[in-house]
């Protein structure tokens, strides 16, 4: 690609937006390890065999992992209307953060870049038609960073360590499959309900997360599903899943995704959105 054309993409405010989120993101996720300061901490059975079973082979946890999906995206509630989308995505290890960038792919060669975050306490989220055109946008409410911060732990199967010792996360036992995670960060509070397969895997989470309704923010029952476990480095990851909202009685699917790759990292890399 010529210089000039990739300053000039460069520039345009879905990157410019990425750059930004990334660099606080980075500042975020480098905090001391939890378990190395804490040691330890009590765990409701299921948990605890899940977390022998993902991280128990695993050393101390890395300041984040970057990791890939390719996936589809339905963009109505009320019909299937189903578009192809990849996405890159950096997850914070050690206390609650990522940030995920998705490229995609429209009808008639429509595309568009989205971004979504939760960096230093607040939740961000922005789209932009073929990376320049802004189309959406939410940030700074108590509402959308209660959103992003259940998106971060009920994603956070990604990152093991964190399940095991993240500040402010605190777990309930319910019964031998179920466990509740409160986790507190920046002033917010949010509770996921995990379940766990007869592997000792965690097969869903679900509980009430903020969903986008005209101006505002409406709390719906929001599950994912957490499937195709495999070995990562020293972690087991799932690399399939499929999220979706609880409207009117009705499961409604809206992504569902294949994991390409994950990579830990230990220091920020030297091109940050490479």
């Amino acid at each position: 690609m010529p210089p000039l054309l990739s300053r000039a993409l460069a520039l345009r405010p879905a990157p410019r937006c990425l750059r930004v989120l990334l660099a606080d993101f980075w500042s975020t996720a480098a905090v001391p390890d939890p378990a190395r300061a804490t040691g330890p901490q009590p765990l409701p059975p299921p948990v605890s065999r899940y977390l022998q079973l993902a991280a128990g082979r695993a050393a101390a946890a890395p300041m984040a992992v970057r990791l890939s999906h390719r996936a589809a995206l339905d963009r109505s509630l009320d019909k299937d209307a189903w578009w192809s989308l990849h996405s890159r995505q950096w997850m914070a290890a050690r206390a609650p953060g990522f940030v995920w960038a998705a490229h995609v792919h429209g009808a008639l060669g429509l595309s568009i870049d989205v971004v979504d975050a939760y960096v230093q306490g607040r939740g961000e989220l922005g789209a932009w038609l073929w990376g320049l055109v802004p189309v959406g946008s939410a940030r700074g409410s108590e509402a959308i960073a209660r959103g992003e911060l259940m998106r971060w732990l009920a994603e956070a199967v990604h990152v093991p360590w964190a399940l095991a010792a993240c500040p402010g996360l605190r777990w309930n036992a319910v019964d031998a499959d179920h466990a509740d995670a409160e986790l507190a960060a920046a002033g917010v509070s949010v509770t996921l309900r995990f379940a766990f397969g007869a592997d000792g895997l965690v097969r869903s989470v679900e509980g009430n997360r903020p969903r986008r309704e005209g101006r505002g923010f409406v709390d719906t029952p929001w599950i994912g599903h957490w499937s195709d476990w495999q070995r990562r480095g020293d972690v087991l990851v799932p690399t399939t899943g499929e999220v979706a909202w609880t409207i009117g009685g009705r499961n409604r699917p809206y992504w569902r995704g294949t994991l390409m790759a994950w990579e830990e990292l230990h220091e920020p890399p030297p091109f940050p959105c490479g």
